[in-house]
């Protein structure tokens, strides 16, 4: 019986470790992204300042340096926290600076950007229509090849359909990055885990 509880007090304070591990990572680089892209932005500014207002044609422009103004930036600083580059796009005086997010997938949900919201929410629409469009490609083709597969009896396996995407507002997207949830249950956890431990070891004490 000993050995069942302390099987399970290990297995929950385990399973905590990594509830916690996990949030605290998602704490850190979350407001990494958002740091980098705030510097961006603002060197983005300084080298406006510099040539009579005039944008930076690339992000590049901000690490070569010009006659008018030094590097602004080292290249490492253009890369996300999940190794992408960040993507820079203008539209006469305005402009937007974007990260794809975890998935590596711009025009998704996890999508992070700092900018003109009208100019963001054109290209993350644009995008978005050209994930769907490459779901369905790679739907259709894997339905082929399966199909093909079972017709020549190379394989039986029936053909999925991978699930299309369906629009999504940009906004609403890229705004939030956490689910609500995700503290209290990451509190219920480690408490939970934390009485089972006590009650473990205050057993294990008496006998």
């Amino acid at each position: 019986m000993k050995t069942k509880h302390k099987l399970i007090a290990k297995c929950v304070l385990i399973f905590s470790g990594i509830m916690l591990g996990m949030e605290c990572q998602g704490l850190v680089i979350l407001p990494k992204v958002r740091t980098q892209i705030g510097d961006i932005e603002q060197a983005v500014q300084v080298y406006a300042m510099h040539h009579n207002g005039k944008l930076p044609a690339s992000l590049d422009n901000l690490i070569q340096g010009t006659e008018n103004s030094p590097p602004l930036l080292n290249k490492e600083d253009l890369i996300d926290p999940w190794g992408e580059p960040f993507l820079y796009e203008r539209e006469g005086r305005q402009y937007v600076i974007m990260s794809s997010g975890p998935d590596r997938i711009m025009g998704t949900k996890d999508d992070f950007y700092d900018g003109s919201l009208t100019l963001f929410e054109k290209i993350w629409n644009a995008k978005h229509e050209q994930a769907i469009e490459e779901q369905k490609t790679n739907a259709v083709q894997e339905a082929t090849t399966k199909t093909t597969q079972s017709a020549t009896g190379i394989g039986k396996t029936q053909a999925n359909c991978v699930p299309v995407t369906g629009g999504q507002s940009p906004t609403e997207s890229a705004e939030t990055k956490s689910a609500p949830w995700k503290i209290p249950l990451l509190i219920g956890v480690f408490i939970f885990g934390s009485v089972t431990a006590w009650c473990y070891f205050k057993k294990r004490k008496r006998a």
